[in-house]
């Protein structure tokens, strides 16, 4: 089958987790079986052998690169740049879906966000906070002033900051659906502390289910999950054993893909 994919965001490498994450792994399953064209976005941080990294993946690649919006008397030019970029990838598109060469296309977006504050301090002076992420904004990286705080900007791998991790907390505030970022935190055992935007469509913690994560939504809930799991190393590996085998049983990329194949397939077969 012939799939188009068309994303906003460069997918590879997939360390930012979120949508990207979700859309490269997906790829990566669906283009064992399927011939895949993908239509992205870049911007000039991405690299001439990431590009080629991910042309490996599919059959076809096709990237328009953004404009950087940097000096504040260029934004109007960049502006109609962007809007010329977005017409010329939309007149891509539309010729796509004229030639009637794709069996399914596919759209991917980004619907998460994350508002971080310093709001308080636990006591536990040899903590280090690391917040992992790339282009993190200006008010993010002021936090590095205070002391134990890192602002990593973008790395190449999620995973080896996890496996470093003794908690992984995620306060997402806004975004629906099941989150990315937690999935990963679980799937590589570190202790989960997130909000109900953060475990929203996971079963963690209810009668009869064994507790895989933390809930908090207030200053107050998270200082009182955090703290109760850095003096319980028992709390610790049953909240990492339970929420690996949560992700094992229910939640690795091939059930996941398989599910996506078959919901694109389902009116072709």
């Amino acid at each position: 089958m012939n799939i188009l994919m068309i994303s906003s965001t460069f997918l590879y490498p997939p360390s930012k987790g979120g949508t990207q994450g979700r859309t490269f792994n997906l790829l990566k399953y669906l283009s064992k079986n399927h011939d895949i064209t993908v239509i992205v976005q870049s911007n000039a941080d991405v690299r001439d052998e990431e590009v080629d990294k991910l042309g490996k993946f599919v059959s076809e690649l096709v990237v328009f690169t953004r404009p950087r919006y940097a000096k504040t008397g260029i934004i109007a030019k960049l502006q109609r740049l962007a809007q010329l970029l977005q017409q010329e990838m939309q007149n891509w598109i539309d010729r796509a879906v004229k030639s009637q060469k794709f069996s399914v296309i596919t759209s991917e977006h980004s619907v998460n966000e994350i508002y971080i504050r310093p709001q308080g301090q636990i006591t536990y002076p040899d903590t280090t906070l690391t917040l992992v992420g790339a282009n993190p904004s200006l008010e993010v990286q002021k936090l590095t002033k205070l002391k134990g705080v890192i602002v990593t900007g973008r790395v190449p791998s999620m995973t080896t900051y996890l496996h470093q991790a003794t908690v992984a907390v995620i306060p997402l505030r806004t975004g629906f659906g099941m989150n990315f970022k937690t999935l990963e935190s679980m799937a590589a055992g570190v202790p989960v502390v997130a909000s109900d935007r953060g475990l929203e469509g996971l079963t963690v913690a209810v009668n009869n289910v064994p507790l895989a994560a933390l809930m908090a939504n207030s200053i107050e809930q998270y200082c009182t999950a955090i703290s109760s799991l850095f003096k319980s190393a028992e709390l610790r590996e049953k909240l990492s054993r339970n929420a690996r085998k949560l992700i094992e049983y229910n939640y690795t990329w091939q059930q996941a893909a398989g599910k996506y194949e078959q919901v694109l397939t389902a009116d072709i077969c």
